[in-house]
């Protein structure tokens, strides 16, 4: 028998979402937590790298997967936001990341100063 899955989501404290299998079984899954990443300081020509993995969990130890939402930078080595700023990024930069238990959400946003040196 294949079981059919409804997702529902919530707003609470939480951000729960519930899963009704077909079998009658409820299930919570709660949202990764992002913690505040501190604003970073970057210069030009110089890679800036920062260990989201020390800022974000999962409450039911679920792998967490990480992307940029907004702003410069991207994702390496699965858990770094890196940035390479080159000259015509100085000045500061707001950065959203955000980390996915593949069901639910959590971002943090941080600003990035650039300078020339």
């Amino acid at each position: 028998m294949i079981l059919r899955a409804l997702l529902l989501t919530t707003t609470s404290l939480m951000s729960l979402t519930a899963i009704l299998l077909g079998s009658g079984c409820l299930f919570i899954v709660p949202a990764p937590v992002f913690e505040q990443v501190p604003d970073q300081a970057a210069v030009v020509g110089q890679r800036l790298a920062v260990d989201l993995s020390e800022f974000a969990s999962d409450p039911e130890d679920r792998p967490l997967t990480y992307s940029v939402t907004e702003g410069p930078g991207a994702i390496d080595d699965d858990t770094f936001y890196v940035f390479t700023p080159a000259a015509t990024d100085v000045g500061d930069h707001v950065v959203e990341v955000a980390a996915t238990n593949g069901l639910k959400d959590d971002r943090s946003r941080f600003t990035v100063v650039v300078t020339a040196e």
